[in-house]
């Protein structure tokens, strides 16, 4: 074998080998998960989350159930409560109203729910909603498919809410 014929074989280890470095030096570890308890037989889960992205506007907000306080959000977090079966209106306190701020469901024993807290930064209700002066951060309640609220409740930490 002559070396102008090994130089292909050079190159693919050093890209394999340069691709190995990249996946490791912009890999983000994954939060460490918590050991979780199953959901009682005689119970419901509702997961509550914000995902932290880029357009998540700042502050917090009251979670509630049926009017209750259950919780508050934090960027980037996740938290749930383990309910009686049966049927929540999940609201949160907000500045400004809005379509998409609540939302009814309907809860089996066993059955787990996700619900994603969305935001709206700069919502100026002094213009009818165009973003300017006298904005605020304007939530909104996302109720999640299953496949999609674990896995992205997998990747955020834990908190008591």
């Amino acid at each position: 074998m002559t070396p102008a014929s090994k130089s292909p074989n050079r190159w693919l280890k050093y890209v394999a080998a340069s691709g190995m470095l990249a996946a490791a030096v912009f890999s983000v570890p994954a939060p460490a998960v918590a050991q979780i308890a199953p959901v009682a037989a005689n119970a419901a889960r509702i997961w509550f989350y914000r995902d932290g992205s880029v357009n998540d506007g700042l502050g917090v907000t009251t979670i509630r159930l049926n009017g209750a306080a259950t919780g508050v959000t934090e960027i980037g977090a996740s938290f749930y409560r383990d309910i009686p079966p049966g049927h929540y209106h999940v609201s949160l306190d907000n500045p400004v109203t809005d379509r998409n701020q609540t939302a009814d469901i309907d809860l089996a024993p066993g059955q787990v729910a996700y619900i994603k807290i969305a935001t709206l930064d700069n919502w100026d209700s002094s213009s009818g909603g165009n973003r300017g002066g006298g904005a605020h951060t304007t939530y909104y309640i996302w109720p999640m498919p299953p496949a999609l609220g674990s896995a992205d409740v997998a990747r955020l930490p834990m908190v008591h809410g």
